[in-house]
């Protein structure tokens, strides 16, 4: 982590201190792309949020 997403993202939605990997926090992740725009390797992916289905018997 070299910290340029935690900087730029708006709500603070990532956490990690350098040298290391970060977190986001999706719950507050407001999906602007700031960390992206700014990742100078790439490193951030998204993935799918998976739907959980539920079924009453």
């Amino acid at each position: 982590g070299c910290h340029a997403c935690f900087k730029a993202c708006p709500v603070d939605a990532i956490t990690g201190t350098i040298k290391e990997l970060h977190l986001i926090h999706h719950d507050a992740c407001i999906s602007c792309g700031a960390c992206f725009d700014v990742c100078p390797t790439a490193a951030i992916r998204t993935f799918p949020k998976v739907e959980l289905k539920t079924e009453v018997v």
